[in-house]
């Protein structure tokens, strides 16, 4: 489980009196960037959806660290990013047999 993932899991089932690993200002960070980034997922949906393609479960942290491109521009990519790539064709030389002794 990475850091993030350790940290809100805390978070969320509550931190005992004495934790030497992560402090009350490590948890209050992780909320803020979990807020921001529903935030941004509001506010750029399509955006949002890129970053979870190219990032996968570190979108959340990179989002504060990205440049925003239009909405319409992210829809396009992400379009693209999860269309299914064609079926290569076959070629001619894939038709070849091996030359050999045979």
């Amino acid at each position: 489980m990475s850091l993030y993932g350790d940290m809100m899991n805390r978070y969320h089932v509550g931190v005992s009196d004495y934790d030497p690993h992560y402090t009350a200002y490590d948890i209050a960070q992780v909320s803020a960037i979990h807020r921001n980034w529903v935030r941004f997922q509001e506010t750029y949906p399509h955006n949002a959806a890129l970053l979870r393609i190219l990032f996968g479960g570190s979108a959340k942290e990179v989002h504060m660290e990205v440049k925003v491109i239009p909405e319409e521009k992210a829809r396009v990519v992400v379009q693209l990013l999860r269309e299914r790539p064609k079926e290569a064709e076959t070629r001619r030389v894939d038709n070849l047999l091996p030359m050999g002794d045979s």
